[in-house]
C-alpha cells in the first residue's frame, strides 16, 4: 500500500531478516548520534550479527539511519534548556554520522509554544554553517592517489575526479 500511494516513502524497519525485503532504512543500534566504523550500507538478509554495521558487497542496499536529540530526550523540558547540544557536538555527530555513510535524524522537540527553542536553532544554524565552509574546500583537488588493489573501471582516481557518480573500489575479497 505504501508502495503504491507514497511511491518516494522511505520505509523504516528495525526488525531483521523478516522484514529486510521491504525496508529502505534501518537503525545503526544507538540514541547516541553516531554510526559504527567501519560501516557497510549494504547488508546479507540472513546475517543478523552484522545488521547494525552492514557487510561489505552485501546483497542488498538498505541504508543506516543515525538518530539522536538536540537536547537530552526526546521531549522538550524547560530543565534542559542549557544542556543543548552545543555547535561543536554538533558537527561532531554530522561528520560521525553522515561521515560514515549514514542518514542522521537530529530531534527538534517543539516548546511549549509549539516552537523549535531558540538556543536549539541556533547551535544547529551554526553547524550548519561551520560544515558547510569546511566541506566548500576541495582539499583534494590536485591531489594524486593511488591504491594496491583495484576493480576494473573503480580506479583510485574516481575519489578525487569531481564526479560524484565514481567510486573507488577494491579487488573482490580484499
Amino acid at each position: 500500500t505504501v508502495r503504491k500511494y507514497q511511491p518516494d516513502a522511505l520505509i523504516f524497519g528495525p526488525s531483521f531478516p523478516e522484514s529486510v525485503s521491504c525496508i529502505d532504512l534501518r537503525w545503526i543500534g544507538n540514541e547516541a548520534g553516531h554510526g559504527v566504523d567501519p560501516h557497510y550500507p549494504t547488508v546479507n538478509p540472513e546475517d543478523e550479527k552484522n545488521y547494525f554495521r552492514g557487510h561489505l558487497g552485501g546483497e542488498r542496499f538498505i541504508i543506516s539511519e543515525v538518530d539522536t536529540s538536540v537536547r537530552p530526550g526526546w521531549f522538550y523540558h524547560k530543565a534542559y534548556d542549557k544542556q543543548v547540544k552545543d555547535t561543536d557536538k554538533l558537527i561532531d555527530l554530522w561528520f560521525n554520522s553522515i561521515g560514515v555513510s549514514s542518514t542522521m535524524l537530529l530531534n527538534f522537540p517543539p516548546d511549549k509554544r509549539g516552537l523549535v527553542f531558540e538556543t536549539d536553532a541556533k547551535n544547529a544554524i551554526d553547524a550548519h554553517k561551520i560544515i558547510e565552509k569546511v566541506l566548500s574546500k576541495n582539499f583534494a583537488q590536485n591531489a594524486s592517489v593511488k591504491a594496491i588493489s583495484v576493480r576494473d573501471g573503480f580506479t583510485a582516481e574516481n575519489v578525487i575526479n569531481g564526479n560524484y557518480e565514481d567510486v573507488y573500489v577494491p579487488e573482490e575479497g580484499v
